[in-house]
């Protein structure tokens, strides 16, 4: 496999609902996300930052409070249904036609330290695979379900209304996916 760089904002996020329930120490948020094909997509590329599809993931995240001072353990566990792409190519042949990505299971986790009440530093990561192959044209194509795992450092500042996070993320182990280092960067202001 070639080698390929691409940088820029991929698709965008939106969530229409968000159901939240909060005890002392457990905090559990359900909801829809939608993506939103706003990323790059060129369907000659090796890598893209978009998936040139929408694609509608249940989410249920979960936060635990520790009784360790400071520490939480949280998990986001999502399940993807992405749209048929109409401007693909066939990952072998190169023919172009439409293309069903396959349905895909992730979870998001990390272990934070708050060091103040602003500032949170920890360790975290995400774990994909594919439950479902691929279809190009309708027939599936088989041997192509991918998965991936990443683990890295990160922060968390928040001060009022205004959230920033920052994660480096290494992947690991990857099948049937590009492989490399993801940087996630969040800005959040709470109305």
């Amino acid at each position: 496999m070639g080698n390929c760089h691409v940088s820029g904002l991929g698709d965008i996020i939106i969530d229409p609902f968000i159901l939240c329930w909060h005890s002392e120490n457990l905090h559990v948020t359900t909801g829809v996300d939608i993506y939103i094909p706003t990323g790059d997509y060129d369907t000659g590329r090796l890598a893209n930052l978009g998936c040139n599809v929408f694609v509608y993931e249940p989410i249920v995240a979960v936060t635990y409070m520790t009784p360790m001072q400071g520490v939480t353990v949280s998990a986001k566990f999502m399940y993807d249904f992405p749209d048929r792409n109409n401007h693909a190519t066939h990952p072998a042949t190169g023919v172009p036609g439409d293309l069903q990505y396959g349905q895909e299971f992730h979870v998001d986790y990390s272990v934070d330290y708050a060091v103040n009440e602003n500032l949170k530093v920890g360790l975290g990561g995400y774990f994909l695979k594919q439950t479902t192959n691929d279809e190009f044209e309708g027939s599936d194509i088989h041997g192509q379900t991918g998965r991936v795992w990443a683990a890295g450092p990160g922060f968390e500042y928040a001060k009022g209304r205004f959230i920033v996070s920052y994660r480096a993320l290494f992947e690991i182990d990857a099948r049937n996916r590009p492989e490399g280092i993801a940087n996630w960067l969040r800005a959040v202001w709470v109305f």
